[in-house]
């Protein structure tokens, strides 16, 4: 399934909301999935904003279309406002080639002459990697490893929980790691593959031996190889404790205060937005 946004304004796409009139929502749309979305219950609204979008114009134009996101949507008796934002690790669609897929996106004929919203039964995605569009049949994965002393697993739990629920790909030991899975192994190509490592930090952690030291040396080799300035390691204070030496000169996160998990989740999203991943924005 996905969302495709008509608009004849150019640059419309390019502002973070737009304003459909609500005659206009869920045109050229099966009546099933019309009855369906229509009212824009919780769940409803839910399953569209984890739809891809694609964004395009009226065909006169002639302008690339961009594939995107729904990040909230409001509901007035005349309107629907979208909240969205552009996925820049998709390249644009241009007007001939979406005017060739039309059989296989659902888009009806004369569909791209007006301005209008509608859901289609398709894999958008799936589509465009088919006809060699995009690199990729899915949206890349924002990836954070999770560094900790086994001690303190309960806590880096709901720290994993809250990373998941903001829509962030969180590697954490104790659900990553399938039985008969050589683990250090696991654990080693997690840390290459991750983009964040956070180093969990306990009275526990900073004075135990073992792998969790291997893993931060790991962690701290691997960030010689990235830009100046760009975010990779974060030390995250579970409680008041020393930070070791070797990462003081990270900014380090209390998640034992009120605003601390607020913070980690910023500093993500700065992350994915160097390198031009998207995280959902949490509900």
């Amino acid at each position: 399934m996905y969302n495709l946004f008509v608009a004849n304004d150019v640059g419309r796409w390019d502002m973070s909301y737009f304003t459909y009139q609500i005659d206009r929502v869920f045109e050229y749309t099966a009546d099933n999935l019309s009855k369906r979305y229509k009212k824009f219950g919780t769940s409803a609204r839910d399953e569209l904003m984890n739809f891809p979008s694609l964004f395009a114009y009226e065909k006169h134009n002639q302008i690339d279309a961009r594939i995107g996101w729904i990040n909230n949507i409001k509901v007035t008796p005349t309107f629907v406002v979208i909240d969205h934002e552009l996925d820049l690790s998709f390249p644009p669609i241009s007007a001939t080639s979406l005017n060739e897929l039309g059989a296989k996106l659902d888009i009806h004929s004369g569909e791209m002459n007006r301005t209008h919203w509608a859901i289609k039964n398709r894999d958008l995605l799936d589509v465009l990697f088919e006809a060699g569009l995009i690199q990729q049949r899915k949206p890349k994965d924002f990836n954070v490893f999770l560094c900790y002393a086994s001690e303190d697993k309960d806590r880096v739990e709901i720290l994993y929980n809250f990373l998941l629920k903001g829509g962030i790909k969180a590697w954490f030991n104790r659900k990553s790691i399938l039985p008969g899975q050589d683990w250090e192994a696991e654990i080693h190509e997690a840390i290459i593959n991750s983009h964040v490592i956070l180093v969990c930090l306990s009275s526990q952690s900073i004075t135990k031996e073992g792998f969790v030291q291997k893993e931060i040396r790991k962690a701290l080799d691997i960030s010689g190889e990235k830009p100046d300035g760009a975010i990779f390691i974060i030390p995250a204070r579970l409680e008041n404790c020393e930070v070791p030496r070797t990462l003081t000169r990270y900014q380090w996160v209390d998640l034992f205060l009120e605003d601390g998990y607020e913070k980690v989740f910023e500093a993500l999203r700065k992350r994915a937005a160097d390198l031009s991943i998207r995280i959902k924005k949490r509900l």
